[in-house]
C-alpha cells in the first residue's frame, strides 16, 4: 500500500502535534470553526506532504438544498480544500435525503460540481439507502462510498475512503477484525481511515501492521486491546 491514512474526524491540539500521530483529519468549514486561508495555507506548510486533510462539505450542502447559503457554504469549501491541497472531500447526506430518482440527479450534479478542482470525492450516505443502491449511485458519478471496512467489504478500486465506528474504550479489537480489516485494505493504493480519537489511536498501532501482513499473506498473529493501547501512549508522555 502506498499511504495507509488514519486519523480523526477534527483537530485536536495543534496541527503538527497532531500529525505527529495521525495521517489525515477532517476539516469542517461552516459548520466549525476554521482559521483563514493564510493559516491553512501555513497548516499545510507545517506538516509532512504525506499528511493528508480532508474536507467535509457542510450540512447544508449535504441536505442537497439550493440558493445563496448553499452557494456560498461550497465557495468556502472548496477554498479551503485548495488552501490544505485536501486529499479528498466528502459529501454526507443526512437521513432526509432518501433515495428518490430526484436526490440521485442532485447528488450527481453536486459530485460534478465539487470535482471540477479535481478532487476525489466521497460520499457518506444515511438512512434509507441500501448499500447497492449506494453502490450504484458513487459508481455511476465517480464517488468513493464511505462504508464502515470492519463491517463492510470495500468497492473495488485503488483508493477508499472508510469511517470505522467507534467500539469504546474497553472494546476488544481481535484477531478476526483486525485480519478483516487488513484484508479489506491490502493491495489499495491510498486508505482514507477515519475513527473517534479512542479507536483512531489504537488503529494507528494495530492496523499498519495488520496491513503489511495481509499484503505478505499473512495474518495478525495477536490481540490488540483498545484501551491497553491508549494507556501506552498516555504513560509514554
Amino acid at each position: 500500500m502506498s499511504r495507509l491514512l488514519i486519523g480523526l474526524s477534527e483537530l485536536t491540539g495543534s496541527i503538527t502535534r497532531y500529525a505527529e500521530r495521525f495521517g489525515v483529519v477532517e476539516l469542517h468549514p461552516v459548520d466549525a470553526a476554521l482559521p483563514g486561508q493564510k493559516t491553512l495555507r501555513k497548516w499545510r506548510a507545517a506538516v509532512s506532504p504525506a499528511f493528508a486533510f480532508s474536507v467535509v462539505l457542510p450540512r447544508v450542502v449535504g441536505a442537497l438544498g439550493t440558493g445563496d447559503a448553499v452557494d456560498e457554504a461550497i465557495k468556502i469549501s472548496l477554498a479551503a480544500a485548495r488552501a490544505v491541497e485536501a486529499g479528498a472531500i466528502v459529501l454526507a447526506t443526512p437521513p432526509t435525503v432518501r433515495p428518490t430518482p430526484k436526490n440521485r440527479e442532485l447528488i450527481a450534479a453536486l459530485a460534478a460540481r465539487v470535482r471540477r478542482d479535481g478532487h476525489v470525492v466521497a460520499w457518506q450516505p444515511s438512512g434509507l439507502w441500501t448499500e447497492d443502491a449506494a453502490l450504484e449511485v458513487a459508481s455511476e458519478n465517480g464517488l468513493l462510498l464511505v462504508l464502515d471496512v470492519s463491517q463492510s467489504e470495500l468497492p473495488p478500486g485503488p483508493i477508499v475512503y472508510t469511517r470505522i465506528r467507534s467500539l469504546g474504550r474497553s472494546a476488544r479489537l481481535g484477531v478476526d477484525a483486525i485480519d478483516r480489516i487488513g484484508r479489506r485494505l491490502a493491495g489499495r493504493k491510498e486508505a482514507f481511515v477515519l475513527a473517534d480519537e479512542s479507536l483512531g489511536r489504537a488503529l494507528v498501532r494495530a492496523l499498519p501492521d495488520a496491513v503489511a501482513r495481509h499484503e505478505r499473506g499473512g495474518t495478525v498473529p495477536q490481540l490488540f486491546r483498545a484501551t491497553a493501547l491508549f494507556e501506552a501512549e498516555d504513560e509514554e508522555q
